[in-house]
Order: C-alpha cells, then structure tokens, then sequence
C-alpha cells in the first residue's frame, strides 16, 4: 500500500483539496506519516487498509499463476538442460502468462489503495465495474505495456536465486563433506530476499504508476 502511495501521490503537487498529494508522500516514513494523518492508525493495518482484499486477491493470484507456469515451463525446460539462460527463459515466459492473467487484479487493488480522502468507499467488484465504466473492459488491463517491461522482474529473480542456490549448495557440500541437495529454512529466506532486492533495485525505473489515477493537478 504504501509502495503504491509513493508512486501516486509522491511530488510536490496537490492531487485534491485535502492534499494527499505532497512532497510528504515521496519516501516510505513520509507516506505512512500522511497516511496515519489522512487515514487514521487503522489505515496502516489490515483488514482496515484501503484495498486490503483486494491486494489479497492480488498478491495470491499472482503467486498462484506465476509458480503454476514457472513450474510448468521447469518441467519442460528439464527435458532440454540446466544452464543459466533456460533459468532466465522459465522466469520470463511465467511472468508474462502472469502478467496477462492477474493484470486486472493488479489495477483493481491499486485504484482501491489511492482513494482520495473526499471519495467514497468502494468494494472490490464496484471499483472494477467503474473502470470498465471509464475506459471499457480493456480498462482492466491498462497500462499492461509498461508492466510487461516488469517481467523481467522475475526473470531476474529467479535466475539470480537459482545461480546464488547452486552455489550455495556446492558451498555447503563443500563444507558438510557430503552432498546437500536442500536450502535450509533461514538460507533460503535470505537467498529469496537476496535475489528479490537485486531484481527490484534494477527494476525500480520501470515500475509504471498506478493506472487510471489522472488526478494530479498542478498547485
């Protein structure tokens, strides 16, 4: 929610006559700070948080799909071989089959978690039906080019992961004097929160704002 905050409102202009938009939401403290201003203490946590549900949906479609056909294209891939680029071609061809399948979701929860103070509540098939309102069923899918960009996201994620989980694994057998074949609970933790920092850092640029918010206006 927060992330999604900074992306919107972040700059130094007004998005409404409450000020939700300020230089204030331009770092994560500022965001959370404004948020708790606007939104009261209940407004940071769930299931209070604006669009919690729906980032709920979101987020469990997305691994759900992801891992579903990263999974499927593994299998395939395993027929072929092992090297780095099959790892970076199984994380790309799943991201873009997630991409295209919980796009929508995606739109739905970020147009929940922007809510101007001064506009009413929605639940989560409302906020959608708006959108198709707006912009048509494909609504639901814009800004779909610039997050297509983002599937390299995973891309890098995985083949990162799997390249620094192959040698940790060598380390490890290296160490043991026997072959280990698993990542242990808190290394592969840090392995997965390793690769995902790195993918992120060099993604950052490419993260497109939430769609269908045109509410920024100069003052």
């Amino acid at each position: 929610m927060t992330k999604t905050k900074v992306q919107a409102f972040g700059g130094n202009s007004k998005t409404s006559n409450m000020g939700r938009g300020s230089a204030g939401n331009n770092s994560m403290w500022g965001a959370l700070k404004q948020t708790y201003r606007t939104e009261g203490k209940w407004g940071l946590f769930a299931p209070y948080a604006p669009g919690w549900v729906a980032k709920m949906v979101d987020a469990g479609s997305f691994n759900f799909v992801f891992w579903f056909w990263f999974t499927v294209v593994s299998f395939v891939a395993e027929r072929i071989g092992d090297n780095a680029g099959l790892d970076a071609m199984k994380g790309i061809i799943a991201a873009a089959i997630n991409r295209l399948c919980t796009h929508p979701a995606e739109n739905i929860a970020s147009r929940m978690q922007t809510r101007l103070p001064d506009e009413p509540e929605e639940p989560y098939f409302a906020v959608a039906a708006r959108i198709c309102r707006e912009s048509g069923v494909g609504g639901l899918w814009k800004g779909l080019g610039p997050a297509m960009i983002l599937c390299i996201n995973p891309t890098i994620n995985t083949f990162v992961y799997f390249r620094v989980r192959r040698a940790y694994l060598r380390w490890a057998s290296a160490r043991a004097g026997l072959a280990v074949v698993d990542v242990a609970g808190i290394a592969a933790f840090f392995l997965a929160t390793f690769s995902k920092a790195i993918a992120a850092t060099i993604c950052c640029a490419f993260q497109p704002p939430p769609a269908g918010r045109r509410r920024r206006v100069d003052g």
